[in-house]
């Protein structure tokens, strides 16, 4: 192989391989979220419907949120011309879950946030893996010696935030809860797990490609069977899909250099057999 062919493969190689890096090469995206919880009823005269129940529903939502008087509700699906779970709203065409909001649904109660329920919470290399979601206001002991339950009242939360992101890519996290969650990437649904049941494992979800740039995220949880109760969330781990603009600019100059190389080494050579 003479240096010019070699040169050649070279850059085509340095193409291929800046391009496989930007695809193969992950980093965590460290989140702090705001967090706002609510305590539902779960006692025998004010139990909420869908809380509680000897034999709960599983809700069917739709792709996105939908906003209810400033207060943004997972959209709410029917099925078979009805929906499965009690606790929707509907009114000009919007259908969404209360569980999440007190105006809506007189069972949930806004509480305060607490040692037991912090106002942030932070997701990074480790993810986040709470097995303690119970609501500050159900418990047993003394101050100072609490345990906490769901004996009395059930915990739902939002979790919400931003993050920027440089260039486009995708977001892959894993999820798994007791009792349902829903992850929402720029309002549209990622990942669920939905339904009463124990913590099962987790499961993978990738998100399509994002644009550069700010990102919303909204995480909804709800524990509605007594037990157990809790989130347990992966990394977020972001993959750039597409070399930057600069990186393809460097690579068509180096493929440049090369082509224009070829083209006056022939002209040289073909100067002198002529």
């Amino acid at each position: 192989m003479n240096r010019l062919r070699f040169a050649a493969t070279a850059a085509a190689g340095l193409l291929a391989s800046v391009a496989l890096t930007s695809v193969a090469h992950a980093t965590v995206i460290d989140l702090t979220l705001n967090a706002t919880y609510y305590s539902v009823a779960d006692s025998a005269t004010g139990r909420d419907p869908d809380f509680g129940a000897a034999t709960p529903e599983t809700p069917t939502v739709g792709n996105g949120l939908v906003d209810v008087g400033g207060v943004e509700l997972p959209v709410a699906e029917r099925v078979g011309g009805s929906f499965k779970i009690s606790d929707v709203y509907t009114h000009a065409g919007d259908d969404a879950i209360e569980w999440w909001d007190p105006a809506l649904d007189t069972h949930v109660k806004a509480l305060a946030a607490s040692t037991q329920n912090p106002s942030t919470i932070t997701i990074g290399a480790l993810g986040y893996d709470n097995t303690d979601m119970f609501p500050s206001n159900s418990h047993t002991g003394t101050t100072g010696h609490f345990v906490y339950n769901d004996t009395s009242d059930f915990l739902t939360a939002v979790f919400s935030g931003t993050f920027t992101t440089t260039s486009n890519g995708t977001i892959t996290f894993t999820l798994a809860s007791d009792d349902d969650s829903l992850v929402y990437i720029d309002g549209k649904l990622i990942g669920s797990d939905l339904g009463v049941h124990g913590v099962g494992a987790p499961v993978t979800f990738t998100t399509g490609v994002l644009k550069a740039g700010s990102q919303t995220i909204d995480i909804y949880y709800a524990d509605r069977a007594q037990t157990q109760a809790a989130l347990d969330l992966g990394s977020f781990n972001f993959t750039k899909v597409l070399p930057e603009p600069s990186e393809w600019a460097l690579m068509l100059l180096g493929v440049g250099a090369v082509g224009a190389a070829a083209r006056s080494r022939r002209r040289r050579s073909a100067s002198l057999t002529a």
